[in-house]
């Protein structure tokens, strides 16, 4: 009695097929997003950002050109122990942008800097000149932590620097002014639930601008992102 091979054949190659597709579909399902997710964080914090971040973080450090009149309507009075009796990274003062909203818009930083200063620098002039280069498109002065430290423990002798503070950085977000690509990038960055080794009670966090083929007909738009820490006691 002759066998028939060609539909047990058949039959088998199905099953093989079936169970190759069920696996091609599990590896495209679970790991192309984590490809989408590399590339977009491959403009997160890149070499070129944080050297740029790192330009406006002088101009931001420095009292020439940010004088202390101008910080204190971000932040409050300049920071010292003696002006912050209740310890929570603050002069006593519950006017002041950065304490009430969790953050403060600096797209327009470049009109509060000065244009005469001690040294003979147009800080104003320098700074847009620099927003120019740099296509800086957002940037926002925050606390040092992004979030409530209020679960910090003392571990490693670290302290909670702001014990009274609740309108952190990433409370305000999600609904805030803020298109998706900013939100990924904030969410993307960890808490910093722990004090700065530098002494840094804020940080500035920016978007820019940046091409393909810059002035060129197959030029493609994209953003990059970076943050860095802002120390005002070590400013100019």
């Amino acid at each position: 009695m002759k066998l028939n091979k060609k539909g047990f054949v058949l039959a088998e190659t199905l099953v093989v097929a079936v169970f190759m597709a069920t696996i091609f579909t599990i590896i495209y399902v679970n790991f192309y997003p984590l490809i989408g997710e590399y590339e977009k964080r491959e403009f997160y914090d890149d070499l070129d950002s944080k050297y740029d971040i790192y330009w406006f973080k002088r101009l931001v450090q420095n009292k020439q050109a940010l004088p202390k009149d101008k910080w204190a309507q971000f932040t409050g009075p300049e920071y010292n122990a003696d002006c912050d009796p209740d310890k929570d990274g603050y002069c006593n003062n519950d006017s002041c942008i950065l304490r009430n909203t969790g953050y403060v818009n600096l797209n327009d930083l470049c009109n509060n800097l000065t244009t005469n200063s001690s040294s003979g620098v147009n800080f104003k002039a320098l700074c847009n000149d620099l927003k120019n280069k740099t296509e800086l498109t957002q940037l926002y002065l925050t606390t040092y932590y992004l979030n409530d430290p209020a679960e910090m423990s003392s571990e490693g002798g670290q302290q909670k620097v702001y014990l009274n503070q609740s309108n952190y950085f990433k409370d305000k977000v999600e609904n805030g002014p803020f298109d998706e690509n900013m939100k990924d990038y904030i969410f993307y960055l960890p808490d910093f639930r722990y004090a700065s080794p530098n002494g840094a009670r804020f940080r500035l966090i920016a978007q820019f601008r940046r091409h393909t083929h810059k002035n060129h007909t197959d030029d493609i738009v994209y953003y990059s992102y970076a943050t860095i820490e802002v120390n005002r006691e070590k400013g100019v």
